[in-house]
């Protein structure tokens, strides 16, 4: 499956990449915005983080973590999908404090790849620094990977509003 992201338009440093919505994935609502819940996913080693959009994209829950190892990861990520209809799939993508991608963030890409290509849905990113230490500020809990994707999910749906209403 091919990358959904439009690389070329990334307007300002710091904004990781014009988010479009991706009519052919998704139903539309009357006014014209994509619908369709997004899952995020916020992908380390041992764990992912895993939040939910509602269905008119406005609202960002967390929904669990899960085990990063791949025989354990793959089924459930399908389960995830099927259960709540995903649409459309955003990674969170660790960019340096200047806004450069690193060694990790190839990592995260070449990942973000394998999963979209296995559950043969479209997929894009935004830039998720220093949300992990935004979830353990909010939550003081030993794992926030979930809450650290309903965070960066939220900034994506809020930019997406911003976009669709310019």
């Amino acid at each position: 499956m091919a990358d959904s992201r439009d690389t070329a338009g990334a307007e300002e440093k710091g904004a990781l990449y014009k988010v479009t919505p991706l009519v052919g994935t998704a139903a539309i609502w009357p006014d014209g915005r994509a619908r369709g819940r997004i899952l995020a996913l916020d992908l380390g080693d041992a764990r992912i983080g895993l939040a939910l959009s509602d269905d008119h994209r406005r609202v960002a829950t967390p929904l669990k973590v899960v085990p990063a190892v791949r025989k354990q990861r793959d089924p459930e990520l399908a389960r995830v999908v099927s259960d709540y209809e995903i649409t459309l799939l955003v990674f969170g993508l660790p960019l340096s404090l200047d806004g450069e991608e690193h060694a990790q963030a190839r990592h995260i890409r070449a990942q973000a790849q394998e999963i979209a290509d296995k559950l043969e849905l479209d997929y894009d990113f935004i830039d998720e620094r220093l949300s992990s230490a935004e979830a353990h500020h909010l939550s003081g809990r030993p794992r926030i990977d979930d809450l650290a994707a309903a965070l960066f999910l939220q900034a994506y749906l809020d930019q997406a509003q911003r976009e669709q209403t310019e």
